[in-house]
């Protein structure tokens, strides 16, 4: 038989192989439910995803990718709450940071280098203040 279909624990690996493709394409090329892993598995009877906690792992997977994709439980677009609005003003502020402290280094080392070179360093900087 060359078409054998996957049973037991092979069949909790090839569930787990998908299930983890599947996050990877995320929810909108590719979104969990039942009946699509039964599809991609190629077995006819939904109750064997219930058994042994596949259903819980199809479950957990499909909350993560919503989760993922910006939306909640019910599919939905939700709003970002404000630990996380937070935590993305804090990402940003210390990327200015470190862009305000290379900038600073540069115009250092010009007016180091204008100075060595005997020019008026106060006249020539005149237009960035």
């Amino acid at each position: 038989m060359a078409n054998k279909k996957p049973w037991g624990k092979e069949l909790d690996g090839k569930l787990k192989i998908i299930l983890e493709k599947m996050i990877q394409d995320g929810y909108y090329l590719s979104p969990i439910s039942r009946s699509a892993v039964q599809k991609l598995l190629r077995i006819k009877s939904r109750s064997t995803l219930l058994l042994n906690n596949r259903a819980e792992l199809i479950e957990n997977a499909k909350l993560l990718q919503l989760k993922n994709a910006g939306l909640d439980n019910l599919g939905k677009r939700r709003r970002k709450n404000t630990d996380e609005k937070l935590n993305a003003c804090k990402n940003e502020l210390e990327k200015y940071k470190t862009e305000n402290e290379k900038l600073h280094l540069i115009i250092q080392a010009i007016m180091y280098n204008l100075d060595s070179k005997g020019l008026d360093v106060e006249e020539i900087m005149k237009p960035l203040i």
